[in-house]
């Protein structure tokens, strides 16, 4: 809008005003004035007050906002009813917001006719994201059929199978702008109805599936060749057949991402024993399976050479039953160091937390970055609060995760040791026998990192961890650094007799520490210069333990 000049009339507003006035007076003494020159009187004048409405708006300071920050104002606004609401507010953000075609590209068909006609009319020749609610009407999704070559994204929220392959023969294609196809199943509610042969065949460019069901699927209805990313969920009371996933596996062969959650009894049925499909693209693969019984195994049945990150986790209802397999059994780990990692391992970390729940991860670390991770998780509290798990479940966490550690085949030639649990009601004998046996299979360690723990079954002999309770010492191996950061259970004075100890003892074994560095809150008295007479150098650090809930 030109604020000076009336549009179509070359005159400024005081000036029509000014003519508009003039015409009045001659009109009221000429007989020849009619109706209709008094309707286009009332017209010029009503776009007078208009234009010069609009041009004080425009001076309003709201309005003084940069267009490409006012243009952003609807994309904080989750509902399109809101953003309906916000281009009705004035004419400048109308104008400045249907310039945004992006702003109407999102269409939820559930918000019926005259919402996606809008929408679709505002959105002109852009991409289009559609969400398709359960229960649309055939004749809403028709509106879409002129447009699917604009299609990039298609949501199923809740929908049974009979609706997506219906808004799959509506809308056949062609899909060159389909990347992405997300599908939540309604739960339940298809119970007995089979999936389709196929769905959106045309769509031969999609990059991401998202499947999410509560009952078990054949894969058999997606056929897309250059799929990149597979992200899937389920949890059928049925059971889960791995066979129909390492089928639909071996067919993606250009996938990169692979994100799989199955809350369910694995079935391993149909899959022979040597059968591994091997994923050649895959950079990152994260397997969560709860309550499932063998679900590491799924993993020895997939290589992946490209992966840069593993993840396997293991979940487990928080009802204090101790499971026999949280991290995989010998023969299983090795299978999967073999087929998931390109080169050794250099660093391992141990870290067990009870908080709010309980999580045990183990992270291998291999030369070229490429990561492993093991993690069991409880979770669901079964009453509000803290869950505390057993002693038994405690004590299984620390054996079963320094014995995995201990099978990897590549253990000689790990570099880095990172240890941290907070064990809260195990005996400290029983924590010294397992970090013991886990560190006399350690080779020399350029580094060891004792993070946030109970130091004293790592200190023996120790002054109250009676040694006949032990029923062997700790023996470390060489190490270079030691890092002992933030030590539980301790008084300052404690704390530095144990570490002196340990310094002297390894120093009179011919193997001192090359340099130790100690993180606490408050640095016990003398302790750097006593420190430096049995190691090659000593850095302290006052610094306060971040926690959780910081």
């Amino acid at each position: 809008m030109n604020a000076e000049t009336y549009p179509g009339k070359g005159l400024s507003l005081s000036q029509l005003i000014f003519a508009l006035n003039q015409e009045l007076k001659r009109a009221a003494y000429s007989p020849s004035f009619t109706f209709d020159n008094v309707s286009q009187f009332d017209q010029d004048i009503s776009i007078a007050l208009a234009t010069t409405r609009e041009w004080r708006n425009s001076l309003l300071g709201i309005n003084r906002i940069p267009l490409d920050i006012l243009s952003l104002i609807p994309t904080y606004l989750s509902f399109q009813s809101e953003r309906l609401c916000a281009s009705s507010v004035c004419r400048h953000w109308r104008r400045t917001f249907l310039q945004r075609v992006e702003l109407w590209s999102k269409l939820i068909l559930s918000n019926g006719k005259t919402c996606l006609k809008t929408f679709l009319e505002r959105a002109k020749g852009s991409a289009l994201d559609i969400v398709v609610n359960h229960r649309v009407a055939v004749s809403t999704m028709a509106l879409l059929s002129p447009h699917t070559k604009r299609f990039r994204s298609l949501e199923f929220s809740c929908n049974e199978w009979t609706e997506i392959q219906r808004f799959s023969e509506v809308n056949p294609g062609p899909l060159p702008l389909l990347h992405v196809l997300a599908i939540d199943l309604a739960d339940d509610i298809d119970a007995g109805t089979p999936p389709p042969p196929t769905l959106f065949r045309n769509a031969r460019n999609l990059r991401v599936l998202r499947f999410h069901s509560r009952r078990s699927h054949s894969f058999t209805c997606f056929v897309f060749p250059w799929l990149v990313s597979f992200d899937f969920s389920t949890r059928p009371r049925e059971g889960f057949f791995t066979s129909q996933l390492l089928d639909f596996l071996e067919a993606s062969p250009t996938l990169r991402t692979v994100r799989i959650k199955v809350h369910a009894e694995v079935s391993f049925a149909g899959v022979p024993q040597g059968r591994i499909v091997i994923l050649p693209n895959v950079e990152n693969l994260n397997l969560t399976v709860s309550d499932a019984g063998p679900g590491y195994k799924i993993a020895t049945h997939l290589s992946c050479p490209a992966a840069a990150f593993t993840s396997l986790t293991h979940r487990k209802g928080a009802d204090n039953v101790v499971p026999h397999v949280i991290f995989p059994a010998s023969a299983l780990w090795s299978a999967i160091v073999h087929q998931h990692t390109r080169s050794p391992v250099e660093e391992i970390t141990l870290e067990i937390k009870v908080t709010l729940f309980v999580t045990c991860k183990l992270t291998f670390r291999s030369a070229d970055a490429t990561l492993i991770e093991l993690c069991f998780e409880v979770y669901d509290r079964p009453v509000p609060g803290f869950y505390i798990p057993s002693e038994d479940m405690q004590k299984e966490l620390i054996t079963q995760s320094t014995r995995t550690i201990r099978d990897h085949p590549q253990l000689a030639g790990v570099k880095r040791l990172r240890i941290c649990h907070s064990l809260r009601s195990v005996q400290t004998s029983y924590i010294a026998d397992e970090v013991g046996q886990l560190l006399r299979s350690m080779g020399p360690l350029e580094e060891l990192v004792i993070h946030d723990c109970d130091i004293r079954p790592y200190f023996d002999p120790f002054p109250i961890l009676p040694e006949d309770f032990v029923k062997e010492p700790v023996v470390f191996p060489p190490i270079k650094e030691l890092t002992i950061s933030h030590p539980e259970y301790l008084s300052d004075e404690q704390c530095k007799a144990a570490i002196l100890g340990l310094a002297r003892s390894q120093h009179e074994l011919g193997t001192p520490f090359g340099h130790v560095v100690i993180r606490k809150e408050s640095i016990p008295l003398g302790m750097e210069e006593e420190l430096k007479q049995w190691v090659g150098s000593v850095e302290c650090c006052r610094e306060r333990l971040e926690s959780d809930y910081d």
